[in-house]
């Protein structure tokens, strides 16, 4: 078995989240036995490969004392579109062939929370597949994709982060189960974030508003920046390894720069004349009555 492991790591105020890409490869006999028979694969749909990858993902967290995650919906559409996409183009990425990364595709699918991923390629090689619209997942293939990422110390810190919440899940596999393609995209909810729009002008403003739970307070918007995203190719995506979350600090918004009350939270973020065009990155974050700060919130915008 050949095991190639991509890690993510991102560090400084603004964002701490990068994972992994994880690619194995099987030997050719395994996928020629396969053909063979099919006695080698369990019959689990596809919505019940998801609860049974949610339900792994529980027992680890169960071992290291942690709370239990719940499967978003929100994000294992985000999850499934990416996983389909990259079995069909035979690529391993966190980006797609538009240069997108996972927060613009959780955003675009309307999601609001703070999302994080790990990402896997499960098969003989990253070669173009057509996702089987029928698949039947086995439950070894799920097992083995959560054993290998529990084995690999950045997808396991994601899975063993205390502070998510819930992960969507996105499960893509070619006929005769030669090939999967995995996501788990990891939820930090906390509140309800109301969505902004994908595209700002300088001298105007980006509104950024919502409630939070219980306990917690908003602590921070921090607003990042880096180019537009380019395309890519299929070997451009394969030789990726990381993705961030914007490098260049823009500007922090605390409490006392914006409307706070026990009902929630408004920030307006003035887009600046000299903010030089690109993607930005709005961070919101939340500090528990322990005083730990947390990210509740990734958002994504054009700035022309």
């Amino acid at each position: 078995m050949k095991h190639r492991t991509r890690f993510i790591e991102i560090c400084g105020r603004a964002l701490l989240v990068l994972l992994p890409i994880v690619v194995f490869a099987l030997p050719t006999s395994v996928f020629a036995a396969a053909k063979k028979s099919s006695a080698n694969y369990d019959s689990m749909t596809l919505p019940q490969a998801r609860l049974y990858m949610v339900q792994l993902i529980n027992i680890d967290r169960s071992k290291n004392g942690l709370r239990p995650v719940a499967l978003d919906p929100i994000a294992s559409l985000a999850g499934q579109k990416h996983s389909d996409k990259l079995l069909a183009l035979g690529a391993h990425s966190h980006w797609e062939p538009d240069g997108t990364k996972p927060p613009q595709r959780y955003n675009f699918v309307g999601g609001t929370d703070y999302v994080a991923e790990n990402f896997a390629w499960y098969g003989a090689s990253a070669s173009p597949q057509k996702p089987d619209p029928k698949a039947r997942f086995s439950r070894a293939s799920i097992a083995g994709l959560e054993s290998m990422w529990m084995h690999s110390d950045g997808h396991r810190k994601n899975i063993l982060d205390k502070y998510r919440t819930h992960v969507g899940v996105g499960l893509s596999q070619s006929q005769f189960g030669i090939s999967v393609v995995a996501d788990q995209e990891f939820i930090n909810k906390y509140g309800n974030i109301s969505r902004i729009p994908y595209k700002a002008y300088r001298g105007t403003r980006v509104h950024v508003s919502g409630t939070l739970n219980s306990g917690y307070r908003v602590q921070c918007v921090s607003v990042t920046r880096e180019d537009f995203p380019r395309r890519m190719s299929v070997s451009e995506l394969n030789s990726t390894y990381s993705y961030g979350i914007g490098t260049e600090q823009i500007a922090n918004y605390f409490p006392r720069d914006m409307s706070v009350s026990s009902s929630g939270f408004a920030c307006a973020i003035e887009v600046k004349p000299e903010w030089r065009p690109g993607l930005y990155y709005c961070t919101i974050w939340a500090e528990t009555g322990a005083g730990e700060k947390i990210p509740v919130s990734l958002l994504t915008f054009y700035v022309f």
